[in-house]
């Protein structure tokens, strides 16, 4: 199976965390670099409310924070149910999977 960039992303994300422990603090480093995009609109929705449309700055503003607020929703959530995937996560497939993508070949059979 030919993997896309996003699930070839999670497969790699899982198998760093397959022999250490997963932390909050750990999650929350792989989003800072999106945290530190997400404090451009709030710039541009002070400049617009200091330049007299203050719903439009609201609305960059408000924006930024629940695209902040729903990351924390993820990270919260994935530190809530990490112990449970660890467990039922096949490693062994995990694994053949980043290989075979790696090789360009696939021992899976095809999707029907």
């Amino acid at each position: 199976m030919k993997l896309t960039k996003l699930q070839l992303k999670l497969l790699k994300f899982y198998a760093k965390y397959q022999t250490e422990p997963l932390t909050l603090f750990k999650i929350m480093c792989a989003f800072w670099l999106a945290w530190l995009l997400l404090l451009i609109p709030p710039i541009f929705g002070w400049f617009y409310i200091r330049v007299g449309l203050p719903a439009l700055g609201w609305v960059f503003i408000g924006a930024s924070i629940g695209a902040f607020l729903r990351d924390v929703n993820r990270i919260l959530s994935l530190f809530r149910t990490w112990p449970m995937l660890h467990e039922i996560i096949n490693w062994e497939r995990l694994v053949e999977m980043l290989q075979d993508n790696a090789k360009g070949t696939s021992n899976s059979p095809k999707p029907n």
